[in-house]
């Protein structure tokens, strides 16, 4: 893969850049609690990374694409899932005052030791792993099922590598700026990435939190496909949560709608079907607007009505602008993006008359409103416009026997 003027072919380097993408949607297929967690990350290219890859355990994984080009498909998506799962850990956020080598050999025994046992489980019930840890990789069956903090305590002398321990200087780019122009970073070695010496706020950490939760919905929704670090996630403190997970799904339903950096399960790019993969399309880190229609008609329960304002609640960080239209058989009320917060901690909703939709997609068209989605919350006993809008339609109903003439329909109580 290297010219003789020492410089990488650009051409090997886009190819090897195409190979993460369809790992990605790979490990969403297989192993969807991983794979959605993959997703809320952007993946990006750092040449002069001196390992493998890394990290912010948040929104980015960087990766060297003249070191993953001698990784099999099977050892780079073991790449990934390891960079994952600092973000199950969280490591740096509970290293506290110890030692930083120390703390981040015992980070990859705990991380690889769940991702065999992955790999393990998977083999028993296929006869076959998706993926294999790369050579250089820390591993131990006896710390499977410990926290960091045991196997930090519980380290002998011949587990951590031997080497003289030094400092590397790591500059990452995100979004086109320069993360940290002199990032130092403890090259522990024996690993197969760096551990970045990047704090999280209280929020982001909740956000982990949050992003956890969510991704055990997502698997369960998967027929409980795919491995789930079950044991971890319980000692860590992460249940499952019982709200819809609104960055899965309007990743899943804004198919085609958006062009960016993330990514969706459709349209599947042919040309990797041979190789086993599917090459995701492109999709936005958030929506730039959408709008949610609230039917407050009288056949609406006030139970559906709370779990509506609790939906909306969810939704709104995931969007740059949300508009609420709260209507019966007429629009009620008019909500916009800076009047959302006051509006849903009042909870109080306009209507109790008929419902009539037609009256919600007229007011659209009439402020030539464009959403990117639009979210109709309804039992769907209402009269609609004869043809759909120009914008993809999803509707939240209470009723299982709910029907509408287009759109997507989701029961509530079936997430």
């Amino acid at each position: 893969m290297q010219e003789q003027s020492g410089q990488y072919n650009e051409q090997a380097v886009a190819t090897e850049i195409k190979r993460w993408s369809a790992l990605r949607l790979q490990m969403l297929e297989k192993h969807p609690f991983w794979g959605y967690l993959l997703l809320q990350m952007k993946i990006l290219p750092a040449p002069q990374l001196p390992k493998l890859a890394c990290t912010d355990t948040l929104r980015h994984i960087w990766l060297n694409p003249h070191r993953t080009m001698s990784l099999s498909n099977a050892e780079l998506g073991f790449v990934l899932a390891n960079e994952i799962c600092h973000q199950v850990f969280a490591n740096l956020e509970r290293r506290g005052s110890r030692d930083p080598r120390r703390w981040n050999v015992a980070c990859d025994y705990a991380v690889n030791a769940t991702l065999m046992q992955m790999c393990a489980a998977e083999k028993k019930r296929l006869m076959r792993a998706t993926y294999k840890m790369p050579a250089g990789g820390l591993y131990k069956r006896r710390f499977e099922n410990m926290l960091v903090e045991v196997i930090y305590e519980n380290l002998k002398p011949d587990d951590i590598p031997a080497c003289e321990e030094q400092e590397v200087e790591v500059v990452l780019s995100a979004d086109g700026e320069i993360l940290e122009t002199r990032l130092k970073v403890i090259d522990h070695a024996g690993g197969i990435d760096l551990h970045l010496p990047l704090t999280l706020s209280r929020q982001q950490q909740e956000l982990l939190h949050r992003r956890l939760k969510q991704s055990i919905t997502v698997a369960k929704q998967q027929g409980g496909r795919g491995y789930v670090p079950g044991k971890l996630l319980k000692k860590l403190a992460v249940t499952e949560e019982s709200k819809r997970p609104w960055p899965y799904i309007l990743q899943l339903l804004a198919n085609g709608v958006l062009s960016s950096d993330e990514y969706t399960l459709s349209p599947p790019h042919r040309r990797y079907w041979e190789e086993g993969f599917v090459l995701p399309t492109r999709l936005k880190d958030k929506l730039r607007q959408i709008v949610v229609a609230v039917d407050t008609s009288g056949s609406m329960s006030m139970e559906s009505l709370k779990q509506a304002l609790a939906e909306i609640k969810a939704l709104s960080p995931l969007v740059e602008e949300v508009w609420v239209i709260v209507a019966d058989a007429a629009v009620q009320q008019v909500i916009n993006f800076q009047q959302l917060d006051k509006f849903l901690q009042q909870g109080e909703l306009s209507g109790g008359g008929g419902t009539d939709h037609i009256c919600v997609f007229d007011y659209i068209a009439q402020q030539n409103w464009q959403p990117e989605l639009f979210i109709g919350i309804s039992d769907l006993e209402s009269t609609f416009p004869e043809l759909p809008p120009p914008y993809p339609v999803l509707w939240l109903t209470p009723r299982v026997a709910a029907e509408a003439p287009w759109g997507k329909v989701i029961v509530m109580s079936e997430f």
